[in-house]
C-alpha cells in the first residue's frame, strides 16, 4: 500500500469519526450524559417541608417543566458530596424526574449544589424554589428542613405542664 493511500485512509476514518459524532450529540441519537436523559423527563417531583408540613410539589406544567429542566446543568458527575450513611443522609430531599413508561429515576437534593452525586448548578435550586414558592403563595427554599418550635413549648423550651 502507498504511504499516500494509507494517509488517505486515515484522514478518511478520523473525518468520519468526527463527522459521526457530530451527528450523535447534535441529533440526539445517544444520550451523552445524565444531563441529556434528565432533560427528558416529562414531569418533576419535590418533596419538601413548609412549617414542618411535608408537601410534594409534581411539576408537569410544560413551560414551569421546561424552565426548570433548562436551568438544569450538571458542572461534575462524580461524588462530590458527602453521599454515605448516617445522619446526613436524613436531611437530603428526594427528587423524582419522571419519565414516559412510569419510569423515574430519584436524587437527592443534598444542597444547592449537589443532587446525588451530581455537582450541579445552583441556577436548578433558584428555579425550583421560584415555581414552589408561586405554588404556595410563599416564599419557600425547598432546603429550608427547620420545624416550627412546638405549640406547647414556652419559649425555655420547657413544658411546665409535665
Amino acid at each position: 500500500m502507498l504511504p499516500r493511500t494509507l494517509f488517505a485512509m486515515v484522514f478518511l476514518i478520523v473525518a468520519s469519526s468526527l463527522a459521526l459524532r457530530f451527528a450523535v450529540v447534535h441529533f440526539g441519537w445517544l444520550p451523552v450524559s445524565q444531563e441529556v436523559v434528565l432533560r427528558k423527563a416529562e414531569a418533576v417531583s419535590i418533596t419538601y417541608y413548609v412549617r414542618g408540613l411535608q408537601k410534594t410539589a409534581y411539576i408537569d406544567d410544560p413551560t414551569e417543566r421546561q424552565s426548570l429542566l433548562s436551568a438544569l446543568s450538571i458542572q461534575r458527575d462524580d461524588n462530590y458530596g458527602y453521599g454515605g450513611l448516617g445522619m446526613a443522609n436524613f436531611m437530603n430531599l428526594p427528587i423524582t424526574f419522571h419519565f414516559p413508561g412510569m419510569k423515574t429515576q430519584q436524587f437527592n437534593l443534598q444542597s444547592p449544589s449537589q443532587m446525588g452525586h451530581y455537582q450541579i448548578d445552583r441556577a436548578f435550586h433558584e428555579k425550583l424554589n421560584e415555581i414552589v414558592s408561586r405554588r404556595e403563595g410563599q416564599k419557600v427554599d425547598v432546603l429550608d428542613l427547620r420545624m416550627p418550635p412546638p405549640a406547647q413549648f414556652n419559649n425555655q423550651g420547657f413544658n411546665p405542664n409535665w
